[in-house]
């Protein structure tokens, strides 16, 4: 029991693996090819993110820190919306472009 209790009491720790998880990722993901290039800016945004998300779960940090951390959690969440809205829409357009549809916006 006594290994529960201490996963139990330190779970949040868990968030603060998932940055470096996700950027061993990238770099494997990356490579080094030419062909499968990364989006660092986008990509340290994610790693941002995460880092946030878990310093608002952390417990032993004060309650400015995790205040702080919760704000810049909400903008790049709501930057993430709008970004994916985007991106979603580029795609779409670049989907009826390859069809041969005409725009509804030209």
């Amino acid at each position: 029991m006594g290994f529960l209790n201490w996963l139990k009491n330190y779970s949040y720790l868990a968030g603060w693996f998932s940055p470096a998880i996700a950027l061993i990722g990238m770099m494997i993901r990356g490579g080094g090819t030419k062909d499968n290039a990364l989006d660092w800016a986008r990509m340290m945004l994610y790693i941002a993110y995460l880092t946030s998300l878990a310093a608002v779960f952390t417990p032993v940090l004060d309650d400015s820190s995790r205040i702080f951390a919760g704000c810049g959690l909400a903008v790049l969440t709501i930057y993430f919306m709008v970004q994916s809205d985007h991106d979603a829409t580029v795609h779409r357009e670049a989907q009826r472009k390859a069809i041969g549809i005409i725009s509804p916006q030209q």
